[in-house]
């Protein structure tokens, strides 16, 4: 446990610029951290993505694009290469100084935390040109680093959790609340299910989107993936792994990101091609910002998605989800939730664990999941239902 952090903390910066599922874990130690520090101004910073999502936590102070200090981050780096001029000397020599002071100054604070047990090298640069009084992170873990990147970074941080004995399935949730318990904080489980904060317009834009008549089933899918090639699923997939569940069914509503529409579209057309109603058939990729992203699941029965934020986002909201999962991280970030209404689809394989380091030519463990077997699962569902 961390012993130098003082509980009279005024201002303390959290660097969350990874991935939307990631942030969804997070959100929930966000209430953790404003009820240990009470009085302290929290900033926030995540990538343009993670914006929507925190803009109306109440946790928090400041809320900062990741990209906006990456920006002061190079413009001081520019301003200290900028060339001598003929009689500008002492002009330059004093910009050089009080330039990036003032730069550096916006982002000065007592305590800074980088929450990540993967940690990118780039995040640690950050770290350091941060100015605090104390930083705190995490050491030990090599998917993304590797061991001289880690070593190289730990003279940057005050104090880092040692993450080396922590298992490669190991609940990403827990290894959250590991962390907050080294900051001196103390939670338990189920303190840490996922928080969403949204406005009354959020539900209202959900309600117009999707209108429904009581009795109906409507089920959402959400199958984008991005993180790596050869991990989405051919169009005809979905179709079979609905073609037992067609009856029982009123919607289809595909979800996704602007990047995914034409995926979302593809999959849309081959439900159409094999005879379901067009008028049963909704895309909302590209749509929805995440707030109202989160209320539409809400206005699903049943979630099935290839998408990690889409997994966590429907079982936080303790939906009934069939999540369709590979090796790479399998047990760190899914599952976890009710085990009756939280279902796994997957193809087990002895690479689990690879790091989505596929020693294949397809991505056999997702490639080869077989779509009866989510079927069965969207039946097993739709009788909770």
């Amino acid at each position: 446990m961390v012993n130098i952090i003082n509980r009279r903390t005024k201002r303390i910066f959290i660097l969350r610029p990874d991935h939307l599922g990631d942030l969804v874990l997070f959100s929930a130690a966000l209430k953790h951290i404003r009820h240990h520090w009470p009085d302290a101004s929290i900033t926030l910073c995540v990538r343009n993505f993670g914006l929507n999502l925190f803009e109306k936590c109440p946790h928090i102070d400041r809320l900062l694009d990741y990209a906006e200090l990456c920006s002061s981050i190079a413009a001081q780096g520019r301003l200290a290469w900028m060339p001598a001029m003929r009689g500008c000397d002492r002009l330059g020599d004093f910009l050089r100084k009080t330039v990036p002071w003032l730069v550096r100054r916006r982002f000065a604070c007592d305590l800074a935390i980088l929450p990540l047990v993967s940690p990118m090298p780039e995040y640690h640069r950050v770290m350091e040109w941060i100015p605090a009084k104390k930083r705190v992170g995490i050491r030990g873990y090599h998917t993304t680093q590797t061991l001289v990147e880690d070593m190289e970074s730990r003279l940057s941080y005050s104090e880092q959790m040692d993450a080396s004995e922590i298992a490669w399935d190991f609940p990403e949730l827990e290894t959250t609340r590991k962390f907050l318990e080294f900051l001196g904080i103390k939670t338990i489980s189920n303190e840490m299910r996922p928080e969403f904060w949204v406005e009354d317009a959020d539900q209202a834009q959900a309600v117009r989107l999707i209108q429904r008549i009581t009795g109906e089933a409507v089920v959402g899918i959400a199958p984008g993936v991005s993180s790596l090639p050869g991990k989405k699923l051919p169009p005809e997939w979905y179709v079979q792994a609905f073609e037992k569940s067609r009856g029982l069914i009123s919607k289809l509503v595909f979800f996704g990101s602007e990047v995914d529409c034409m995926y979302c579209e593809s999959i849309l057309q081959a439900f159409a091609d094999s005879g379901w109603p067009e008028k049963s058939l909704l895309n909302l990729s590209g749509r929805t910002t995440v707030r109202q992203t989160v209320e539409c699941y809400k206005r699903c029965d049943i979630m099935v998605t290839q998408e990690t934020a889409a997994v966590h986002m429907s079982t936080a909201l303790r939906k009934r989800v069939v999540g369709i999962v590979g090796g790479g991280h399998y047990g760190r970030f899914y599952p976890w939730g009710d085990s009756q209404f939280s279902r796994v689809v997957k193809k087990a394989m002895d690479c689990y664990g690879c790091n989505w380091i596929c020693k294949y030519d397809t991505v056999r463990c997702i490639q080869e999941i077989d779509p009866q077997v989510a079927g069965e699962e969207i039946l097993f569902l739709l009788s909770k239902n």
